[in-house]
């Protein structure tokens, strides 16, 4: 009865193990997920800087080359800012898996508690059998060498 209740828990904890190797391989996805678009924002805003400076330097422009450089750095920091919401988004979908592992992590282990102490109080239940039929063996010897 004990070992059947012992191996239901372990089948639990096994199932509890999938559970948070997958959750820990969709953390692992979105670290690297968010960490790719971050380097992506931040060449994008060195990229701007780096513009910004070349244009600072005086040179001979027109306003037909002004107006060009103004749109295209009008699409960059509309890039800029569109990449911040993705970076934004994607650390909300990180932080969520993170504290999903969290959970599946806290779960594995409650249950790994669990079977353990299950199997400890077994081996104790069995260690009293054990030696109280070695008590009876020995009172039952030790009757007969009376008689």
């Amino acid at each position: 009865m004990a070992n059947d209740r012992i191996e239901r828990i372990r089948m639990l904890v096994e199932l509890a193990e999938k559970e948070l190797e997958t959750a820990q391989s969709y953390l692992a996805a979105q670290e690297q997920t968010y960490h790719q678009h971050k380097e992506q924002l931040d060449s994008l805003t060195d990229y701007q800087k780096g513009y910004l400076e070349a244009l600072s330097r005086p040179s001979d422009t027109n306003t037909t080359q002004i107006h060009t450089n103004q749109a295209f750095l009008t699409k960059v920091n509309e890039a800029i800012v569109t990449q911040r919401h993705q970076v934004a988004a994607l650390e909300d979908s990180r932080e969520e898996a993170r504290q999903h592992w969290i959970q599946k992590r806290a779960h594995h282990q409650a249950l790994n508690r669990l079977l353990e102490k299950l199997e400890k109080n077994e081996t104790r239940r069995l260690d009293k059998q054990e030696q109280k039929m070695l008590d009876e063996l020995a009172s039952q010897a030790g009757s007969r060498r009376l008689f």
